[in-house]
């Protein structure tokens, strides 16, 4: 039963709504959304397709309405898009470049929280979208917002923040990876992810949030072959971006997995080694086709894609070279989605002219030397 309650004090309204066949509730006081839930949420399953889950619904909805009460820098407006060899999905988003927040001035990987520059609690307040609480959790209430990214790029581009008024800096929790991790399994489609950019891996804002958004297309990443390194991790095959790769494939699975993730994660932050976390649906490591059948199918490899079921996430985690200062936002900078293979281009020459092998180039310099120092480490790293 999914239980809706919206009290508007103002008016003294009250409306009560029951829907019938999800176990979440929403509550809406003074007209901000509280999302609660629990294990009989999440969902394992799903199509690669669009079919939403009221979860989605919810998010989907608000921020449209976010969208048509001008609260965004632009409206979303990708102008050009195209594949390159199925594997890297370019979009072309000129006002992402010229018009969103000028980025922070990032020194450093530990850098703390500054109160006196740009953060989440200094925002519009009618940018927030909702809180999130775990049933079991009700210390949580209220600890956890949902924003809407003012300068979106893509469809339901939103900021989770955890622990909103903790101001935590910009360095990655085990608490947040498993908030990213029950979240995504609330959505019914797999085209909803979280990604996450560590300071000096392009993060903007240094404020702890994760990138979650919209991105309606099947994914290479999503089915490639992988390689065990130790389980349960592994290292990611036959794609330029040289990263790690963990599954989560049943409720039992989240504490585990995340808490190795997490290790991996630490080991980087101890070492001020840069890196970006993306979390997406897939299919199992064991289900996956060899690299050499992915050759063969090339053309076929669309539909390959639409026809297979998403039945696990896939966390994925790059060690990555620095990047510090302040940004050029109109060039190509690469975080955790261009690292994954969808890149958000900026101006149109470079959306002309990058080919494949200037995609390999790129993502294979930034990440294989700092991968490299790593991998031999990761047997010793999940036993901290």
């Amino acid at each position: 039963m999914y239980l809706i309650v919206l009290i508007d004090r103002l008016r003294c309204d009250f409306y009560v709504y029951l829907l019938i066949n999800t176990c979440c509730i929403v509550t809406a006081l003074n007209m901000e959304t509280v999302i609660t839930y629990d294990e009989a949420d999440y969902i394992f399953s799903v199509p690669c397709k669009n079919t939403f889950s009221k979860f989605d619904d919810i998010i989907r909805s608000q921020w449209n309405e976010k969208l048509n009460q001008n609260l965004f820098r632009y409206k979303l407006n990708i102008t050009k898009e195209k594949f390159i060899k199925n594997k890297f999905y370019l979009q072309l988003n000129t006002d992402r470049g010229v018009n969103r927040r000028k980025p922070s001035d990032i020194s450093s990987i530990n850098q703390p929280f500054d109160p006196s520059t740009f953060n989440f609690n200094k925002i519009n307040p009618d940018e927030k979208l909702c809180s999130l609480m775990h049933k079991n959790r009700p210390n949580d209430h209220g600890k956890h917002a949902v924003l809407i990214n003012v300068s979106p790029l893509e469809f339901g581009h939103i900021l989770l923040v955890p622990n909103l008024k903790d101001n935590l800096p910009q360095v990655l929790t085990e608490e947040a990876i498993k908030l990213a991790v029950e979240v995504i399994l609330l959505s019914k489609t797999s085209f909803f992810r979280f990604g996450f950019n560590s300071l000096g891996g392009f993060a903007t804002v240094n404020h702890l949030h994760l990138h979650g958004y919209y991105l309606e297309q099947c994914m290479f990443l999503e089915i490639s072959p992988v390689e065990e390194v130790c389980n349960p991790c592994y290292q990611i095959s036959n794609f330029p971006s040289k990263g790690f790769a963990f599954q989560i494939k049943c409720t039992e699975e989240i504490d585990p997995i995340v808490k190795n993730v997490y290790r991996l994660v630490k080991f980087l932050q101890t070492r001020n080694i840069p890196h970006n976390l993306y979390i997406t649906r897939g299919i199992p490591f064991d289900k996956t086709l060899s690299n050499s059948l992915l050759d063969v199918l090339n053309d076929e490899l669309p539909d390959y894609h639409d026809s297979r079921t998403r039945t696990c996430l896939r966390i994925f985690v790059w060690p990555r070279k620095p990047s510090y200062g302040c940004k050029d936002t109109t060039d190509l900078n690469v975080a955790t989605c261009e690292l994954f293979g969808h890149l958000v281009i900026k101006n149109e020459s470079q959306y002309e002219s990058l080919n494949e092998v200037d995609i390999n180039n790129i993502l294979e310099d930034l990440t294989s030397e700092e991968f490299n120092a790593v991998v031999n480490h990761v047997s010793q790293i999940l036993t901290m």
